[in-house]
């Protein structure tokens, strides 16, 4: 069938709500308006508002204190672009949620999407915290246990005394104080270190004071016979002898 007429359509809605779709027309030539009663009314154009989806979830994935942070991949929606808040801002070590967003407007629903993530506490390196033990004879001074630390913010070190044994089972309670030994001794020592954003780790080293070697040996001297004793009061203090400040008495007795 042929076309009487050529119109010309000028409706257009592309945001959510209603317009009429407005239109004109003209009839073609060889068609008589006399011929006809045209009533004309205009349609109604409808955008209602979009469902949103996730077409790709997004995610972020942890790391360890003083790595590089983990780069948020934001996902993909059919709508709109996604935004990330954290719980708290990502630092220390504990636990974090990451919230992807995006915002809804007058067209689609907003999304979120909630990603829990972790900043695990780093490790002690060789060379962060160095334990030197002590071994050596008695000399009447304090002996402990010797401690090189790298800076570690926030490092605290912790002891106990025991005589052998694993941490946490044979070892004391630990304290603060650092222990120091000056008595003939043979104990280990536990130290414990912990710091924010680390784990805390627990060695031990030995301190060993062993018993200082003594030689005392009496004088010796001779003389004619008079009928009086011969004596010397000296008396020769050998080998280690005794510590420094410290020293014996000696009394001789007639052979």
């Amino acid at each position: 069938m042929a076309s009487h007429l050529a119109n010309d359509v000028t409706g257009s809605q592309t945001h959510v709500g209603s317009s009429e779709n407005f239109f004109t027309y003209a009839l073609n030539d060889g068609t008589d308006a006399a011929n006809y009663v045209i009533t004309t009314s205009n349609g109604t154009l409808t955008v209602t508002k979009a469902t949103n989806a996730w077409t790709t979830d997004p995610s972020i994935a942890g790391w360890t204190y003083g790595e590089a942070a983990g780069v948020p991949d934001m996902g993909g929606a059919t709508f709109g672009t996604a935004t990330v808040t954290y719980s708290a801002e990502p630092g220390d070590a504990g636990d974090y949620t990451a919230t992807f967003t995006v915002a809804g407007t007058d067209d689609y629903d907003g999304l979120t999407f909630e990603v829990p993530f972790t900043i695990a506490r780093a490790t002690f390196v060789v060379g962060d915290i160095a334990l030197t033990g002590y071994e050596g004879v008695y000399d009447g001074e304090g002996h402990g246990v010797g401690i090189e630390t790298n800076a570690i913010t926030g490092l605290e070190l912790r002891y106990a005394v025991g005589e052998g044994g694993s941490p946490g089972g044979l070892a004391p309670p630990f304290g603060d104080t650092p222990p120091t030994f000056t008595d003939v001794t043979n104990v280990t020592v536990w130290v414990e270190a912990s710091a924010p954003n680390y784990e805390t780790v627990t060695n031990s080293v030995t301190v060993k004071i062993t018993q200082r070697a003594v030689t005392l040996t009496s004088g010796s001297a001779s003389k004619v016979y008079d009928g009086t004793p011969v004596t010397c009061t000296d008396v020769l203090v050998g080998a280690d002898g005794f510590a420094p400040g410290e020293h014996g008495r000696f009394e001789g007795t007639d052979g």
